[in-house]
This record gives C-alpha cells, sequence and structure tokens, in this order.
C-alpha cells in the first residue's frame, strides 16, 4: 500500500513538471493563441451560414471568409499607418521650426528656461577647476540604463549586460 501511494505522487509530481515546461514553453505564444481563439469564435458561425449557403462547398466559403477577415484587419491597419504618416509629418515639421531659431528665441524668454541655463552655467563654473570628464564617466552606464528605460517603456523585462 505504502508503494502505491508513492508512485501515484510521483506520478502527479512528474506530471506537474511536464505541464509546468509546456507552460513554458507555450507561454511566449499564449495572446497568440488567445487572439486565434476568440477569432475563431467570431468568424465560425458567418463561416457556417456560407458554408450552407453555397451548399457544401467549403473551399470557397473558406476563400469568403479569409478575405473578409483579411480586409477587416487591412483596412484599419493602412488607416492607422496614414494617420501615423501624418502624425510623423507634423513631428518632422514641427522640428524643423523649432530648429529653425525663431521658436527657440521664444523659448530663451521663458523664466524658469533662463534660471535652469543661469544654475547649469553656476554648476559648471564651480566644476570646472576639478576637470571633470563626465562623457567618459556617464558612457559606460549609459547601455544599462537604457536598457532599463525601454524594458519600463515597453513593459518587457530585459536583462542587463554591463
Amino acid at each position: 500500500m505504502n508503494q502505491n501511494w508513492l508512485v501515484t505522487v510521483f506520478f502527479f509530481a512528474l506530471l506537474l513538471a511536464i505541464l509546468y515546461g509546456a507552460f513554458l514553453i507555450l507561454a511566449p505564444f499564449l495572446p497568440a493563441i488567445t487572439w486565434a481563439v476568440i477569432l475563431a469564435l467570431l468568424v465560425y458561425p458567418p463561416y457556417a451560414w456560407l458554408l450552407r449557403s453555397l451548399k457544401g462547398r467549403a473551399t470557397l466559403a473558406a476563400l469568403i471568409v479569409v478575405m473578409i477577415v483579411t480586409l477587416l484587419v487591412l483596412l484599419p491597419g493602412a488607416e492607422l499607418a496614414w494617420f501615423l504618416s501624418q502624425e510623423a509629418n507634423a513631428v518632422v515639421q514641427s522640428l524643423r521650426s523649432l530648429l529653425n531659431g525663431a521658436v527657440v528665441a521664444g523659448w530663451m524668454q521663458q523664466p524658469w528656461l533662463q534660471r535652469l541655463l543661469e544654475w547649469r552655467s553656476a554648476i559648471s563654473f564651480h566644476l570646472a577647476p576639478f576637470e571633470i570628464n563626465w562623457r567618459a564617466l556617464l558612457a559606460p552606464s549609459a547601455p544599462g540604463s537604457s536598457a532599463f528605460v525601454v524594458s519600463r517603456v515597453t513593459g518587457r523585462r530585459s536583462v542587463c549586460r554591463s
């Protein structure tokens, strides 16, 4: 009786380890699998109706459904691409006007920016005798800090290699 219990515990422990390994393998694909299931659940009723309407011609019904789904995905994607290109064009135009100097002169009149520049010049004046090479000090930490910022912005975990 004791040996049967040990075999049962070993079996379930091994089963849990295998299921955990399968989950680790499938984890990167879970969002795509979820969207595939949602899409299949949404598309099957029109496909079944189309299959009945076309008197059992499955290939033609599937082709029509795939074409409709493709258009439903590509048309909003094309609209989004057009919108993003317009926004990128607006950003480029804004940067060009900023680099012209007219906008820079307007920004230089801001009191908070003038205080910031005065503070920067005072700090740099006091640090000048030390001859600190800030670029050489900060350059080694730049890849790690940029990887950290990118991982926080994108929501993904990344390994910082330094």
